[in-house]
């Protein structure tokens, strides 16, 4: 360190200067070098819980108890909202069709004055009781690994589309902002494993989407090809660098998003 003197000058050039360049390459260079990449995460593990909401794992329980690929999943993530009139029509659209369902419903999905509390439409519980549960939130990991699932309605968030793609389940897209729009197209366009639900939301229109895609032959064809998809993305795991395969525990989105540009996976999606 330089004597009080020589700070005094220094701080005098600083302040007569507009402007001045530090050179930090001392500090640089005494910096301890680590490898590159967080160093808290040399012991692999999962995150137990990622979200704000807590979880509600006795969805799993119930869901042991249904048959294969006959329930439907509905969840749009932690950020998109509906209307009062568009979470009515949901919930009855829902209730028409007929099919077993897991929906989640959080806190804040339902947006507009005096909408604090999520308030389903009267009746629902009672109409649907015996084939569906309603949740505050779910593991979606788990909940799309689980061999129940045979759909799932999405806001096609990037996290929650690679899932979905990965453990071989076809969509519903309702998508809602930033990068949405985009992934459903692909969804629907090129990977062909789901279709788009545009437009107001109507409980007829919603009824028919869902037996489309859980007991229509366009459902089966895309059950089939997602089904493709995750055998290619399950591949193109097993051969990732160790780099890739320490990314599965820390950052799921890059090892998916490496599948999605691996080879195998390309020769499905370009077939």
């Amino acid at each position: 360190m330089g004597s009080d003197a020589e700070t005094e000058t220094e701080t005098e050039k600083v302040a007569a200067s507009d402007s001045f360049v530090k050179d930090t390459y001392g500090e640089v260079r005494a910096t301890k070098q680590l490898p590159v990449m967080p160093w808290a995460f040399s012991v692999a593990r999962r995150v137990e819980r990622s979200s704000l909401v807590r979880q509600d794992r006795a969805c799993l329980e119930w869901l042991d108890a249904q048959p294969r690929e006959s329930v439907f999943y509905v969840s749009f993530g932690s950020l998109a909202c509906m209307t009062p009139r568009d979470l009515a029509e949901t919930a009855w659209g829902i209730a028409g069709s007929g099919v077993p369902f897991l929906w989640v419903v959080r806190p804040g999905l339902v947006r507009g004055p005096g909408q604090s509390q999520q308030r389903l439409p009267e009746r629902f519980e009672a109409v649907t009781r015996r084939r569906g549960m309603v949740v505050a939130w779910a593991p979606l990991e788990e909940v799309l690994r689980h061999r129940a699932f045979g759909g799932f309605w999405t806001h096609n968030g990037w996290n929650s589309t690679m899932e979905s793609v990965c453990e071989g389940v076809p969509m519903l897209c309702r998508p809602y902002f930033g990068d949405q729009p985009g992934n459903a197209r692909y969804v629907e366009h090129v990977w062909r494993v789901g279709f788009e639900v545009g437009g107001e939301l109507e409980r007829g229109s919603v009824e028919a989407v869902i037996r489309r895609l859980m007991t229509g032959r366009n459902g089966a064809e895309m059950r089939a090809r997602a089904g493709e998809l995750k055998k290619a993305a399950a591949e193109a795991g097993r051969r990732a660098s160790p780099l890739t395969s320490w990314s599965r525990t820390s950052c799921p989105w890059t090892l998916l998003d490496a599948r999605r540009r691996a080879s195998s996976f390309d020769m499905i999606i370009n077939s």
